[in-house]
């Protein structure tokens, strides 16, 4: 990122959040998805397999 230009704060910021990612504070599904869009979400996993 650092070659590509971006500021030191904001790759110290991106670092910071996807050690949080990679801790699994972005894992939960909440309901909310399923009555917004009427159907069960599908797994990062299962969307993968779809689109790949």
């Amino acid at each position: 990122m650092k070659d590509m230009g971006v500021d030191d704060w904001l790759i110290n910021t991106m670092s910071q959040l996807f050690v949080l990612y990679r801790k699994g504070y972005a894992s939960q599904v909440y309901p909310a998805v399923e009555e917004v869009i009427g159907r069960k979400p599908k797994s990062f996993s299962q969307f993968a397999k779809d689109y790949s």
